[in-house]
């Protein structure tokens, strides 16, 4: 695949996904050449004051690596052009065993708090 269309998240992209919203978020859409709904990812803020970020990406979204990282680069530019000071991020290596190494290019740095282990990005690394 050549890469995705990105666009602002509409309902109906969760639903394509099966995915409920957070209670606020601001995301993109990937959407491949025929229209599908291949991945959603954005900021979400979180009820104690953080905001995290997030994506929910397909099979199809992770084979475009350089439009992925694009399109975060995006999100990170747009969060410190509202004035967000640190973003978190919760990787699932489950999913992807390469999440921590994407993280830190994208410059976010691994943080222990309590027996966490989070990923920690401030305005000043973009």
């Amino acid at each position: 695949m050549a890469g995705f269309t990105l666009r602002p998240t509409v309902r109906a992209d969760l639903d394509a996904l099966d995915k409920n919203a957070p209670a606020r978020m601001k995301s993109l859409t990937g959407v491949d050449a025929e229209g599908n709904v291949i991945g959603i990812g954005g900021i979400t803020y979180l009820h104690n004051g953080d905001v995290m970020v997030f994506s929910e990406l397909t099979d199809s979204a992770r084979a475009s690596p350089v439009s992925l990282h694009k399109a975060a680069l995006r999100v990170l530019r747009e969060a410190k052009d509202a004035g967000i000071k640190e973003l978190l991020a919760f990787p699932d290596y489950e999913v992807s065993t390469a999440a921590g190494r994407w993280l830190a290019r994208l410059g976010f740095v691994p943080q222990k708090r309590g027996d966490k282990l989070i990923w920690v990005w401030k305005t000043d690394g973009l």
